[in-house]
């Protein structure tokens, strides 16, 4: 297995996030008092299920049963992490800042952009919502 690169501790976040479905806080609870995340994306690659382990009780209830290894897993689209140093600043000085941003431009640039908006809201938008959001 080749050894993780820190473009991986991006991957790492969003799979967690995404797949394993742990939130912002159990995902720094898990970073904070796991083990490394070089090694957490080692055993993300092989044994997703072990992740159990090294989380309190109070975030398993999401957990899924099959998770997916992190090499099957594949991103909806182009994102940043709050690992990756391009992530927005104005997004990272906030108390709560999301663990992920999906984007549909992978060649927007947040640094550089005098504007930009954004639309957060359920997965499971009506169609109400959607025609709003055009």
């Amino acid at each position: 297995m080749e050894k993780p690169s820190p473009d991986q501790k991006s991957q790492l976040l969003e799979y967690l996030w995404r797949e394993l479905r742990l939130g912002r806080r159990a995902i720094q609870y898990l970073l904070d008092h796991g083990p490394h995340w070089k090694r957490l994306w080692q055993e993300s690659c092989k044994q997703p299920l072990r992740i159990r382990s090294y989380l309190a009780d109070k975030w398993l209830s999401a957990f899924p049963s099959h998770p997916p290894t992190l090499n099957q897993s594949q991103a909806p689209g182009p994102f940043f992490t709050l690992a990756d140093h391009h992530y927005p600043m104005p997004l990272r000085e906030l108390s709560d800042p999301p663990m992920v941003i999906y984007h549909s431009d992978s060649s927007f640039d947040f640094m550089t952009s005098i504007s930009c908006i954004a639309v957060v809201g359920t997965r499971r938008a009506s169609d109400y919502a959607i025609e709003q959001t055009q």
